[in-house]
């Protein structure tokens, strides 16, 4: 592969199986940061679901087991419909709304 990437009458003073292996490398580096980077940002609807749950509804039971294999919940009065929301995406998009709160001001 590293053949047809770099032409062989171009004399880099390296080996040209080196020089396709770096930047093979950089690339998955680079996709990586993308990929961490996209996974820790929030969308706004994801905003709008933290301040509707901090401030539209109120909790009922907090870290409710549901199974072995689960993960709690949180159980929320939303005007009197009951919702169940995952315990670590309630923290989440609270403290998310919350710093979008401040940081707007």
């Amino acid at each position: 592969m590293a053949m047809v990437a770099i032409p062989e009458k171009f004399n880099l003073r390296v080996n040209r199986g080196d020089t396709f292996i770096y930047c093979a490398l950089i690339a998955v580096v680079g996709f990586s940061g993308m990929f961490v980077i996209s996974i820790h940002s929030f969308s706004m609807d994801e905003l709008e679901a933290g301040r509707h749950w901090k401030d539209d509804c109120r909790t009922l039971e907090v870290n409710m087991p549901t199974g072995a294999f689960t993960s709690p919940v949180n159980k929320l009065d939303c005007d009197g419909i009951i919702i169940n929301v995952p315990g670590g995406q309630y923290y989440s998009y609270i403290h998310q709304w919350e710093l979008y709160k401040a940081n707007s001001k």
